[in-house]
């Protein structure tokens, strides 16, 4: 195993900002190039909690890659199974 190659970070060097809560998600993210900049735990209940990866986008990049949306994917496979002329549940 190699050891990380630590690089100092300031705010302003970040781009752009994303949040989620699935390591899958948080995992394409860090594949583009996006960094963790923080966590954060959340417990709401005495048997509940919630945990967040804070991701940033480093300025020197350029412009922010994006991993694919799963929901659009899914949401992509639904277009076009409704009747015709019959509105689809997400063009409202």
């Amino acid at each position: 195993m190699t050891a990380a190659k630590s690089t100092r970070i300031e705010p302003q060097d970040i781009g752009r900002v994303a949040e989620t809560q699935s390591a899958e998600t948080v995992n394409a993210y860090l594949s583009l190039g996006w960094i963790i900049v923080g966590t954060s735990s959340n417990h709401y209940s005495e048997h509940g909690y919630s945990f967040a990866y804070h991701l940033g986008w480093p300025r020197s990049l350029g412009e922010p890659k994006l991993p694919p949306d799963p929901m659009q994917s899914f949401l992509g496979g639904l277009k076009g199974t409704e009747s015709p002329g019959e509105k689809a549940p997400w063009d409202d």
